[in-house]
């Protein structure tokens, strides 16, 4: 089979094209790789700063445990398990003592059972340790004082020497 001029330019164009494409492909995949570590970076540290139990977060591990953000940002809750080293420090004594309060328990985790995992129900059953909200955006009205439309309920378990972190945005 013999190749014409134009059909062998024509091959060339094809098989510089397709490089390219290559390279397009490989510039947006390690964009969005470089996305995703910025966004863990960011959440991380959103997540130890509100927090507020160490100077120092360098024997902390953050795990997400349940997240149904459905890719946005902006609504959804999710639940993060942070483990520390045994040789880490923590300062909860800006922490309420367990139980943690009734209306929350009720506004964000039984009143929304239907709703909500079960990872983030069997939160209201730990009985030993320490609570801390950090809230956004308060709910106006009766009743809601002390409840947020965007907050971070945070929950270390004495007994398992386990933080949780519970993220609900509205």
């Amino acid at each position: 089979m013999m190749l014409y001029a134009s059909e062998s330019i024509s091959l060339h164009r094809l098989v510089d094209m397709k490089k390219i494409a290559v390279i397009i492909a490989s510039i947006l995949l390690g964009g969005m790789v470089i996305c995703l570590i910025v966004f863990k970076t960011f959440t991380d540290n959103s997540i130890y700063s509100d927090m507020g139990v160490s100077d120092s977060y360098d024997g902390f591990e953050i795990e997400k445990v349940f997240d149904n953000h459905k890719g946005s940002p902006a609504d959804g809750e999710a639940l993060y398990k942070i483990t520390k080293d045994s040789n880490t420090k923590a300062d909860f004594s800006d922490w309420k003592k367990l139980p943690i309060d009734k209306r929350i328990v009720e506004f964000y985790i039984t009143k929304r059972y239907d709703h909500v995992s079960s990872e983030i129900r069997k939160l209201a059953e730990i009985s030993e340790g320490y609570w801390k909200i950090v809230g956004k955006n308060p709910i106006e009205g009766e009743g809601m004082k002390g409840l947020y439309g965007n907050m971070k309920l945070y929950i270390y378990d004495s007994q398992h020497d386990l933080i949780y972190c519970y993220v609900f945005d509205s």
